[in-house]
């Protein structure tokens, strides 16, 4: 993740020449790993994925067992957000 001193992962920054390297061995290195999760904070699935949408819940659905969960076993990815 390439970030701003003050956290932000978007802004004027991104144009700089030294963004550009940072983005050149970001995808480089994406491409040699191959991940098969991509990770993001709150925040940016809220503004790109979400769009602060918030899901209608059924409060009667069964209770998910403590452990692992895989979502879809043998997924070409997977993504996961986070929030301290």
């Amino acid at each position: 993740m390439m970030t701003a001193v003050d956290g932000k992962i978007t802004g004027p920054f991104m144009e700089t020449d030294a963004a550009n390297g940072v983005n050149h061995e970001y995808e480089r290195t994406n491409n040699f790993y191959n991940p098969q999760v991509w990770l993001c904070g709150r925040v940016t699935t809220n503004e790109n994925f979400t769009f602060y949408h918030k899901p209608n819940l059924d409060r009667n659905a069964p209770v998910v067992s403590e452990g692992d969960f895989v979502a879809v076993k043998d997924a070409p990815m997977y993504y996961v957000s986070v929030d301290a």
